[in-house]
């Protein structure tokens, strides 16, 4: 693992591993858009893999690893974050925690409704 941070590279020595078993999340970060490429940002996809990587260390918060689903890049798709979704709802319960993220752009239809864009955008 990857550490940017002085706090990041300590924080294996000062916090005890933990585990966070009914964490899950839904991890999105789109930073290329196949139809517009003018709303083309890759960072989102640092941030995203940031984020999972985050959540997934015993250290910060714990998530097993198999809890933790990040769609980046060309797997970004519509059909893959409902896929996600889906899954999500089969595999937990009420007393769960999940966590949604998304990193990227967003569009307005005609009658100011937000979206998310995904790869296929």
């Amino acid at each position: 693992m990857v550490y940017s941070s002085y706090h990041e590279q300590h924080a294996r020595v000062l916090f005890a591993p933990m585990s966070f078993s009914h964490g899950y999340a839904l991890i999105v970060g789109v930073g290329h858009y196949r139809f517009a490429p003018y709303l083309n940002v890759p960072c989102t996809v640092n941030d995203a893999e940031a984020v999972a990587m985050l959540l997934r260390d015993p250290h910060f918060c714990g998530y097993p690893p198999a809890n933790v689903t990040l769609l980046t890049g060309e797997q970004a798709t519509r059909d893959e974050v409902l896929t996600a979704l889906d899954t999500l709802a089969k595999r937990t319960t009420p007393t769960d925690t999940i966590l949604l993220f998304y990193s990227g752009h967003g569009e307005y239809s005609a009658d100011g409704a937000t979206f998310i864009s995904v790869s296929a955008t």
